[in-house]
């Protein structure tokens, strides 16, 4: 077959196997004329899908990072909302260390009833824990709401033993009650560096989670404790020498009480009462004696003329 690509002066082997090149592509071309062309719109289809691939993922890209920085700046406006929020009178993180000492200042002082008007802040602890500025700060952080705050603010009706039972078993209102530990967690969360993760956050997951540590159900019941505006401290003096206790470790012994005027860190209100669990039946006093004795301390406090004057023992200085 002639053709261009072969020259008289090449070898006889050389122009037969152009020769036989250009018959089989000429074969080709009649079989499947429009090979050549398909090829072409293969080659501009897959360039246009790598192009609009590339367009998808400089889209998704962008849509992620706006995503995630109207995640953060939503986030630090709830931060700095909730961090606006806090009380600005003492650093309440350094009065546990004082709650237990003699020389607390006195303030304008209070009727107990007025106290309990407002939102209240507990803390109870042994005298030897809260004598301490470390033992005060971990008894502080362990604190919780027991039968003496909640019969408080919520007073049973009378002082017989199956009234003091149900009253030991309801759970008071956050909002008029809650633990010294439920603060000092709010505050201490809020001199973390929570606000510097959420300002180098890189990722969307990062931000999810940073946002579940500011939903959490116990930082919400921080910033309803610090709404408190006093203080109820419980110090249980130790019990006599040679004293047996009961199950729960309930035995006779007195209890200083004292309110602190959280605005300004001065004491306004103090008393010390005696308990006893002899009172209580034989089926009770084995799981029951010092939340029966410490509802029963409430109702004693909130109805003085109700107690019998000769069984009341008469305030003494603070401990």
């Amino acid at each position: 077959m002639p053709t261009f690509l072969t020259t008289p002066r090449m070898s006889p082997a050389l122009r037969q196997r152009v020769q036989a090149s250009v018959r089989s592509d000429l074969r080709q071309r009649m079989l499947f004329p429009h090979q050549g062309r398909g090829r072409v719109y293969l080659r501009i289809a897959l360039g246009l899908a790598a192009v609009g691939l590339a367009a998808f993922l400089a889209i998704t890209y962008r849509q992620s990072r706006r995503e995630g920085e109207e995640k953060r700046a939503a986030l630090l406006a709830q931060y700095h909302a909730l961090e606006a929020s806090l009380p600005k009178g003492p650093r309440w993180q350094n009065l546990p260390a004082r709650v237990g000492q003699p020389d607390l200042a006195p303030g304008e002082q209070y009727e107990l009833d007025q106290v309990l008007r407002s939102p209240l802040l507990y803390l109870r602890g042994d005298a030897k824990d809260l004598g301490s500025a470390g033992g005060a700060l971990d008894a502080a952080r362990d604190s919780s709401v027991d039968a003496l705050a909640s019969c408080l603010v919520m007073p049973p009706q009378n002082l017989r033993e199956s009234t003091l039972l149900r009253a030991i078993g309801q759970a008071p209102p956050a909002e008029s009650v809650s633990s010294f530990a439920d603060a000092l967690s709010a505050l201490e969360f809020f001199e973390s560096t929570f606000e510097e993760e959420v300002s180098t956050a890189t990722q969307m997951q990062e931000l999810e989670r940073l946002a579940r540590r500011l939903s959490r159900d116990a930082l919400q019941r921080g910033l309803v404790a610090l709404r408190a505006r006093f203080l109820l401290v419980a110090i249980d003096q130790a019990k006599a020498a040679g004293v047996v206790s009961d199950f729960d470790g309930e035995a006779p012994h007195d209890i200083v009480l004292r309110v602190i005027d959280l605005w300004t860190a001065q004491l306004v209100w103090q008393a010390q009462r005696s308990v006893d669990p002899a009172w209580i039946s034989a089926k009770s006093r084995l799981a029951y004696s010092r939340p029966l004795d410490s509802c029963r301390l409430s109702f004693e406090l909130l109805h003085p003329v109700a107690v019998d004057p000769a069984a009341a023992k008469p305030p003494k200085g603070p401990p």
